[in-house]
């Protein structure tokens, strides 16, 4: 065999190692956020970021989505059906957080819902990003009760990790297959009893 030849099915060789390499890094994402005209921005940007990524699937919620679900079942079946109906298929929960985000009671349903294990559906990676609407993007400083509880939860036990934004498709992608590897790893705190209504004041703090 020539040295020529040996070298080009060297090369195939990490050329199709690559390959296969970015496609076990392509994960299907939900974009959990608040929706307020600030964050929506963000939202769609995200979104085409991780389409530019290569994500397999990139989804996002609604708020009008759970209109359909019933307020006096059980939470237990509200995290069922928000699974089965929104989140279906996805392996990683991506939280964008602006400053009212931990507000926010579907925050909260979903990021349960994603962390969930059931018959149909494994649980979710997930992380958090600090949007540049945070009080704290940029200070070097994150008060804890101005994250949405169950992603703090979460990160408190390792389970989840938390960003600022960034608008690298190559390292958000990072952050993401990090998270979807701890998935298996880790085990997820769900503890927290559901948020029934969205919360008010600054912050969260007992």
């Amino acid at each position: 065999m020539g040295i020529e030849k040996s070298i080009s099915i060297f090369l195939l060789f990490f050329i199709r190692l690559g390959e296969r390499f970015m496609e076990e890094k392509r994960h299907n994402i939900f974009i959990c956020y608040h929706h307020n005209d600030e964050d929506v921005l963000y939202e769609r940007a995200l979104k085409q970021i991780l389409l530019d990524a290569d994500a397999e699937k990139v989804i996002s919620s609604r708020n009008d989505d759970f209109g359909n679900i019933q307020p006096n079942l059980k939470f237990k079946r509200v995290r069922e059906l928000i699974r089965e109906r929104f989140l279906r298929n996805t392996t990683v929960t991506v939280v964008l957080i602006g400053q009212d985000t931990w507000k926010r009671r579907h925050i909260d349903w979903e990021i349960s819902a994603s962390i969930h294990d059931s018959s149909l559906e494994s649980r979710s990676g997930l992380i958090g990003i600090l949007l540049p609407s945070h009080q704290d993007y940029g200070t070097g400083h994150i008060d804890p009760f101005t994250l949405p509880p169950r992603l703090h939860d979460n990160i408190k036990c390792g389970y989840a990790k938390l960003y600022e934004w960034n608008d690298n498709p190559e390292e958000i992608q990072e952050w993401i297959h990090e998270a979807f590897m701890n998935r298996y790893k880790l085990h997820p705190d769900n503890s927290r009893t559901a948020c029934k209504r969205n919360r008010m004041g600054a912050s969260w703090k007992p």
